[in-house]
């Protein structure tokens, strides 16, 4: 309760357990002999990441087969569900370079590699994104639709051609809330998406790189 322990205070003989953070005071007590005030302070670490996502700097960063998100860090918005032609725009937590996610943001499993192309396939429904025209997103089965992925001046971006056809870059368009691919240059408004890696039990991106 934030007071000084004394001799007339409650006496534990066994380990205490705390579910907050908090600060203990105690005092060991032999007789009528009395320590000095011991205090520790407390605080209860989730090892629970797997709502945690890290943005990727670099391509050289990416690894196949681990989960990622595709977010917009200054905005504090993440993709989510698939509205028709475009990816919805959910409300997420930023800590510098760390998203937090809600449970509707969509997650998925990166494959592939740099030169053959990346898939990006959603963990829950198990289809693959891909650019069906500018402006114009959607899913399939077929791993076949692959994206191009680079460094842009923010961080990991994801590129469509269909061909020789640019369909656009993933960037989140902050005038009416929402993700999918456009052509035009980023703007105040229309702001590259990047990708996030979600964040091992250590708390930070798997050292394991994939070229």
């Amino acid at each position: 309760d934030g007071t000084e322990p004394t001799t007339e205070s409650t006496v534990y003989t066994e380990a205490i357990t705390i579910s907050k953070a908090t600060t203990v005071k105690a005092v060991a007590v032999v007789d009528d002999d009395m320590s000095d005030v011991a205090t520790a302070n407390y605080v209860i670490v989730s090892n629970d990441v797997s709502n945690s996502f890290v943005k990727v700097k670099s391509v050289d960063d990416l690894v196949a087969g681990n989960r990622y998100v595709i977010g917009c860090g200054s905005k504090a918005k993440a993709a989510g569900t698939l509205n028709s032609t475009y990816l919805t725009a959910v409300g997420v937590t930023v800590s510098t370079d760390t998203m937090t996610i809600a449970e509707k943001v969509a997650v998925f499993i990166l494959e592939g590699d740099v030169n053959d192309g990346w898939t990006m396939r959603n963990e829950e429904t198990g289809n693959f994104l891909y650019a069906v025209d500018v402006k114009k997103m959607g899913y399939t089965d077929s791993n076949a639709q692959t994206w191009t992925l680079g460094d842009g001046s923010n961080g990991v971006e994801m590129s469509f051609d269909y061909g020789d056809i640019n369909l656009g870059t993933i960037t989140y368009n902050s005038a009416s809330p929402r993700f999918t691919t456009y052509t035009t240059n980023a703007t105040a408004s229309m702001i590259r998406a990047n990708l996030y890696m979600m964040r091992d039990n250590s708390g930070t991106q798997s050292p394991e790189k994939h070229n």
